[in-house]
């Protein structure tokens, strides 16, 4: 009695282990092998984009500085007649005492609304060495203050006040409310109350 395979079963068994090796070929090399061929060349891809973009970028650089520089400068000249931001107790003494004074003016009383907390944004630059810089400044450009004033003194040097008031860049009347009495029938005392706005530069 013959024992082991035939001829056909010993082929039969050699093109099953020929297809399964390249079966096994296919899944666990050559598809592994194409798939990071196609990621490299996309990634070869990306990188020439960016590297397209930066020597874009670097050949605009020189151009765009001096544009940002003549917006700044554009931004100053048109801001320049507005003062810094400061505290109330400066804007008193910068301002409106000196103002009153020049007219021979009594303070009676002055008042300044509640500021709001000033919104902040994060601004993202590129340094003169091409180093990523960020700073958080004002969202706003400009912060509008409300404050109320009584003031005593002659009619003319009221007027006085009222008119330099008006012609003030930074500062807006919003109301004006005047009240005169007589001590006698030559000295005038008079009273005016004054809201106003003051605009300031953050």
């Amino acid at each position: 009695m013959k024992t082991g395979l035939s001829k056909r079963e010993k082929i039969m068994l050699f093109v099953l282990g020929m297809i399964a090796l390249v079966a096994l070929s296919i899944q666990f090399v050559i598809i592994p092998l194409a798939n990071s061929y196609s990621d490299a060349v996309e990634e070869r891809e990306r990188l020439r984009g960016e590297k397209a973009l930066h020597e874009l970028e670097v050949a605009n650089l020189p151009a765009l500085r001096n544009q940002n520089s003549q917006a700044h400068g554009r931004f100053e000249s048109i801001t320049s007649g507005y003062p810094e931001l400061v505290p109330n107790e400066l804007i008193d003494s910068r301002w409106l005492t000196p103002l009153s004074s020049k007219y021979s003016m009594n303070i009676m009383s002055l008042r300044f609304a509640r500021r709001d907390p000033p919104r902040l944004t994060t601004v993202i630059e590129t340094d003169s060495e091409g180093n990523t810089v960020e700073t958080t400044v004002p969202a706003q450009v400009f912060t509008k203050i409300n404050a109320s004033m009584n003031v005593t003194g002659n009619y003319y040097s009221l007027l006085n006040l009222i008119n330099e008031m008006h012609t003030t860049e930074f500062m807006r009347l919003t109301s004006v409310n005047y009240s005169r009495s007589f001590i006698n029938e030559i000295i005038e005392h008079s009273t005016i109350s004054l809201s106003f706005e003051i605009t300031l530069k953050n």
